[in-house]
């Protein structure tokens, strides 16, 4: 691999990289490359307003993610020996694999080639290189897993049953397939019509792939239902689908096949799939040299008793360069938010913390800030640059409902005048931003 192919290269030993999977527990020698073509890369950069540092922790966080899913899936399979990523990418997730599960044969398999090449010299796995057309699929071979994480959430319906088939086709007796959808009750409002099943929008993510293939798509339970049973016919032994099963964002549709001899197979009808909890820091304030008062929400899956009974129980914990505790607290009470249900949906329990944190020696600024929830991370960042990011975005907030004010104030005067001001009142946010955003931050 040509070094000058890699936006970040795992040999440069990125101290906000590795205190994040010193305390995930990932074994160091994980190789953490990441290819300047990789757009779940430049997206999760964006995502964090240009901060390097931010990014390279959102991207691993986002794979390690995707990968404690597809364990809980293997363990679902009677012979969990080979996985077919299907839509792998530059090896987000499966570089997770490939430190953990040693054992576990692993495909790659993607329509973009410079991934694939990437992934097979990178990784060191078998990588194929995919076609738009479901009958044109390059690989043969039955697999105990496949899955398509964030796939069939852009697929266009002429080409959705027809993958849908294709990969349960690779999928051996015994083994599972999992797929992850948008549901079309998050559609955003102005797009379809009331009480389709099926929505395609010709826009997505990717600036690489042509949007009549590759889009953003909604899809009904039901819709998705009728598909699977139609594609898997008798081999179907059950399916389940896990709301919000993926990144707490994407429904996880699993579906087992049965085994021809016996016309069963093992495993529950409704599979034991944990999601894993979701939240955020939402303030950090410095209240003396060695002190800290904290903010923020955390929710974790209802249906599997999280820790703290009526929510996660929430650790935050202040760490040295070396990974060493030099602080923690626990929260003690989680305040109810009807809002992140409504958002999060039914399934999730938790709410709105605050706590303190004192340490036994005065704080630099460089130390690490890590928010726990059933002891799965959903904040990790140095302590220095949490306070300033969260400043940050308190003055654009204010800044924001400046803007909204005199808006309405110009408004009532109506006119010329308020395109006018729109425009200098957006120049100057993006003359504030730019000076306040340093992509090394």
């Amino acid at each position: 691999m040509n070094p000058l192919d890699l936006i970040y290269s795992g040999s440069q030993r990125n101290v906000w990289l590795d205190g994040f999977l010193r305390r995930t527990k990932v074994p160091l020698e994980i190789v953490c490359d990441v290819h300047r073509n990789d757009e779940m890369f430049s997206y999760t950069l964006g995502a964090s307003q240009n901060s390097w540092n931010d990014a390279l922790v959102l991207y691993h966080h986002s794979g390690l993610m995707g990968w404690r899913i597809v364990q809980q899936l293997l363990a679902l399979c009677d012979e969990p020996e080979r996985w077919l990523d299907f839509g792998c990418g530059y090896g987000r997730v499966l570089r997770f694999a490939v430190a953990e599960a040693t054992e576990l044969a692993i495909t790659g398999v993607d329509i973009d080639a410079r991934a694939v090449e990437f992934v097979r010299e990178t990784f060191d796995v078998e990588a194929v290189v995919s076609s738009h057309r479901p009958d044109d699929f390059g690989v043969s071979e039955e697999h105990s897993l496949v899955t398509a994480q964030s796939v069939f959430s852009h697929l266009p319906r002429a080409s959705f049953e027809g993958w849908l088939k294709t990969l349960w086709s690779r999928v051996a007796e015994g083994g599972i397939l999992a797929v992850s959808t948008n549901d079309i009750s998050g559609m955003p409002e102005g797009l379809g019509e009331a009480g389709l099943d099926f929505v395609f929008e010709r826009h997505s993510e990717s600036d690489d792939l042509l949007e009549d293939l590759y889009g953003t798509t909604w899809i009904s339970e039901e819709w998705m239902r009728t598909a699977f049973r139609s594609v898997a016919g008798e081999d179907l032994a059950w399916m389940h689908r896990i709301p919000r099963g993926l990144w707490n964002a994407q429904d996880l549709w699993v579906a087992k096949k049965r085994l021809s001899a016996a016309g069963e197979t093992g495993g529950p009808p409704s599979p034991t799939i944990e999601r894993l909890p979701v939240g955020y820091l939402d303030g950090v304030e410095l209240i003396g040299p060695n002190r800290i008062n904290l903010a923020g929400w955390c929710l974790a899956d209802a249906t599997h008793e999280p820790v703290g009974g009526d929510g996660p129980g929430v650790v935050v914990e202040v760490l040295a360069a070396d990974g060493t505790v030099i602080g923690s607290a626990s929260a003690d009470h989680l305040a109810a938010r009807e809002d992140l249900v409504a958002e999060y949906g039914e399934g999730f329990v938790g709410g709105s913390w605050w706590l303190e944190i004192e340490t036994a020696e005065p704080l630099a600024g460089t130390e690490f800030l890590c928010v726990l929830a059933d002891d799965w991370p959903v904040h990790f960042s140095l302590l220095d640059a949490a306070d300033r990011k969260l400043r940050t975005q308190r003055e654009l907030h204010e800044l924001e409902v400046a803007l909204r004010i005199r808006e309405k104030e110009l408004e009532m005067r109506g006119g010329i005048a308020l395109r006018f001001a729109r425009a200098a009142a957006r120049r100057l946010t993006v003359r504030r931003l730019a000076v306040r955003r340093d992509p090394k931050a």
